[in-house]
Formats: C-alpha cells, sequence, structure tokens
C-alpha cells in the first residue's frame, strides 16, 4: 500500500497530515472564508490522538460537506432514510444530481435491525454514486447513534484511512465496516464502566454533535433523554460519545 507519508528521496520534508489533506482536495466544498477555523479545527483534534473532527454550523450540519452524523435508529425509523439524505445533502449535491437520488431511494428502511438499514442506505447511495460516475462513495464509520458517513474521493478515503487511529472517525469501506461491526463480530466500545456510572438523571454532558445538554430519564433499554438547547434527544448511552460537564 502506498505510504503517504513517507519521505521521497533527498532531504526533502515529509508531508503533514494536512499538507497531504489539502492536496487531496478535502476543502473542496469549504466555503472559503470558513477554510481556515476548519483547518485549526481538524489539526487540533488530529494532534490528540490521530482523532479526525469537524466544524458544525448553526443548524448542526458540516461546513465540510464531507463527515455527517449518521445515527442508526433515526435511520432505522419511519422516514429515516428521507431524513439521513436531508442532512447530507449540501454534499451529494456536489457530487451527483441530488433529485434524482432522492426520487430513487425509499424514504423508510424496510430492513430488519438498525445496522442493516445503515449498510442497506451506504449501498443505495453507492450504487447510485457508481451508476453515476461520480468519483465519490460514501464510508460509514462506527455505529449506533454516535455513527458518521463521510463522502470522499478514493485518494480521500486511503488518506483518512490510513492516518486516523481513532475507531469512532475512522472511514471504512462497506465491506470493511459491516465486518467491523457487525452484531455477530463487532469488537467497538462506547464509554467505559466509569462514565456509565457517572451518567444518571441531571448529569450535565457535552455532545459532538448537540452541545452541552442534562439527563432528564433513562430507561430499562439504557436510551437517555437528554434537553439540549436545541431540544430533547433520546440517545443510547452505551454509543453515546460525550463528556460530563462539572
Amino acid at each position: 500500500m502506498f505510504n503517504f507519508f513517507k519521505k521521497r528521496g533527498g532531504e526533502e520534508p515529509k508531508p503533514t497530515f494536512m499538507d497531504l489533506l489539502i492536496r487531496s482536495g478535502y476543502f473542496e466544498f469549504t466555503d472559503a472564508s470558513l477554510v481556515e477555523s476548519l483547518k485549526n479545527k481538524i489539526q487540533s483534534s488530529y494532534e490528540q490522538g490521530h482523532v479526525f473532527n469537524t466544524v458544525y454550523n448553526k443548524e448542526h450540519l458540516p461546513i465540510c460537506k464531507k463527515y455527517y452524523f449518521c445515527d442508526s435508529e433515526v435511520l432505522f425509523e419511519e422516514f429515516g432514510y428521507k431524513s439521513q439524505l436531508k442532512d447530507m445533502e449540501s454534499g451529494l449535491r456536489m457530487v451527483c444530481n441530488y433529485e434524482s437520488l432522492i426520487n430513487q431511494m425509499p424514504e423508510s428502511s424496510d430492513a430488519k435491525s438498525q445496522f442493516e438499514a445503515v449498510e442497506d442506505f451506504a449501498s443505495r447511495v453507492n450504487d447510485f454514486l457508481t451508476k453515476s460516475n461520480s468519483n465519490y462513495q460514501c464510508y460509514p464509520a462506527y455505529g449506533g447513534n454516535e455513527g458518521s458517513m463521510y463522502i470522499l474521493n478514493d485518494y480521500q478515503y486511503r488518506l483518512l484511512n490510513k492516518a486516523i487511529a481513532d475507531n469512532q472517525t475512522l472511514p471504512l469501506e462497506l465491506t470493511d465496516w459491516v465486518t467491523k461491526f457487525s452484531p455477530k463480530t463487532s469488537t467497538s466500545r462506547g464509554n467505559s464502566k466509569e462514565v456509565m456510572a457517572q451518567l444518571k438523571v441531571g448529569t450535565k454532558i457535552k455532545h459532538l454533535k448537540f452541545g452541552v445538554g442534562q439527563i432528564l430519564g433513562i430507561n430499562d433499554r439504557a436510551v437517555a433523554s437528554i434537553q439540549f438547547e436545541s431540544g430533547t434527544k433520546m440517545i443510547m448511552l452505551k454509543y453515546l460519545k460525550i463528556e460530563i460537564v462539572d
């Protein structure tokens, strides 16, 4: 496999991750006035354990138009596909005929599980992109309530797949994602037992997408009702990637 980070002869310094990200065209869909703030966010996260990140606008959508949340529970619900396509509209419009895509996609999943809903959704979108001769594909990362979906060309995917060490933000080929996160084989982990033990009614937390919130209740399936500034969300605690706020 090609090594992005290897020196290429003489004393030429090896490129940094940001150099390669710029070279890959990752910021091609980002508004020019927002590129620097996005670079700073990505660089800061990458320096903290090779984690990937983005910046969200006031509608909680990524300004990069490439790295979207993909909540498997929402995707599995009625009109889940329609909702996910709407969330990803800004990026999908850059890589295909969005109207044709939504006309060919069902509004809801007929899958038997949340996991299968993500697999089916990504497969359908990727089939459409391939038939449209697009240079882009969707690449899922992690799963459950904290899943994500990237829109990347092949070079961008290979770069991020090689550089990112964080299991929750690592983009994968769909077949690799299925193998890794299938309920039958998954070894993925959410919060530690120590963090889980601190999550109770009244706990204040900080969520990657929704910001600061407070737990209102937790049901017998370990699904928490959390009040955020944008409204109340129902999220499975075992997949919840959060920080506890003092």
